[in-house]
């Protein structure tokens, strides 16, 4: 039986506060059940500067992210990739509401385009409910 494809996302971040903290990376990958059908990713200009702790923790660098493009010229296009698939991410709510918050600060809501996506799928809860691994989960094969 053919599920509906699902997308799994991950961002990173320059710290916690959508507010305050901006979006480095976005990445994705569409998955059709089987197999990955589609993949999308970016690094992002924070136009601030990345703290070495984040840097420690994402690898990611200021020299990496210097001449990238900035979240309001990556956000369309990702959008466009997402194309109201489930959505899946490790932390849902933090990778959802991080993207939301900069989907609204940037005026895209402008153009009468709704971001709304019908399911949100928490992965921790579930692994934490289940006791399952991340790989278990998304029947990942061991890679040697």
């Amino acid at each position: 039986m053919r599920t509906k494809p699902y997308v799994i996302v991950d961002i990173e971040t320059t710290w916690l506060s959508r507010e305050r903290h901006r979006i480095t990376e976005i990445a994705a990958v569409r998955y059709d059940g089987e197999k990955v059908i589609d993949q999308w990713e970016s690094l992002i200009n924070p136009e601030t500067s990345i703290p070495s702790n984040i840097t420690y923790l994402t690898w990611i660098t200021n020299e990496m992210v210097a001449d990238k493009p900035t979240i309001d010229q990556v956000l369309p296009d990702f959008f466009d990739f997402l194309n109201k698939d489930i959505f899946v991410a490790h932390n849902a709510s933090f990778d959802y509401w991080f993207l939301s918050h900069n989907w609204y600060a940037h005026n895209y809501h402008r153009f009468g385009i709704i971001l709304l996506y019908s399911l949100l799928v928490y992965t921790i809860e579930i692994l934490r409910e289940y006791s399952i691994t991340m790989e278990e989960f998304f029947i990942i094969p061991e890679v040697y």
